[in-house]
C-alpha cells in the first residue's frame, strides 16, 4: 500500500497520529493540558489532576524534564516510549484511543 504521494512539488506521507491536539507543534505538557479530552478526564485544574498527569508521564516512560520540550525536539527514545505506551495508558484511564490518519509534509 502506497503511503505517500506528491502534492505539487511536496512529498506528503500518510501516517497514524495520536489524538492529542497539535502535538507536533506543542510540547507534551501543552498538548495534554489543552486537550479537552485529557484535561477533563484527569481534572488538571486540581492538584490531584496534576499528580495524575505526572504519573501518566512516568508510566508512559517520559521524564518530567522532557515534557517541556517540543515534540520535534524530544529525544527519540522518549518519542518511542510515548508511542508504544500511550494507547495502553489511555485504555487504563478509560479513554477511547484511536490513532487517526494524518498527512505529514517532508
Amino acid at each position: 500500500k502506497k503511503n505517500f504521494f506528491f502534492f505539487g512539488k511536496e512529498l506528503v506521507f500518510n501516517e497514524k497520529e495520536n489524538p492529542l491536539d497539535l502535538l507536533k507543534h506543542w510540547t507534551l505538557l501543552e498538548s495534554f493540558v489543552n486537550s479537552p479530552l485529557f484535561a477533563i478526564k484527569m481534572r488538571i485544574w486540581k492538584k490531584e489532576g496534576i499528580k495524575t498527569l505526572s504519573g501518566l508521564f512516568f508510566r508512559i516512560g517520559v521524564p518530567l524534564n522532557q515534557i517541556h520540550k517540543k515534540w520535534k525536539n524530544l529525544e527519540k527514545v522518549f518519542k518511542r516510549n510515548f508511542q508504544i505506551n500511550f494507547a495502553l495508558e489511555c485504555k487504563n484511564l478509560g479513554i477511547d484511543f484511536e490513532a487517526v490518519s494524518s498527512f505529514v509534509n517532508f
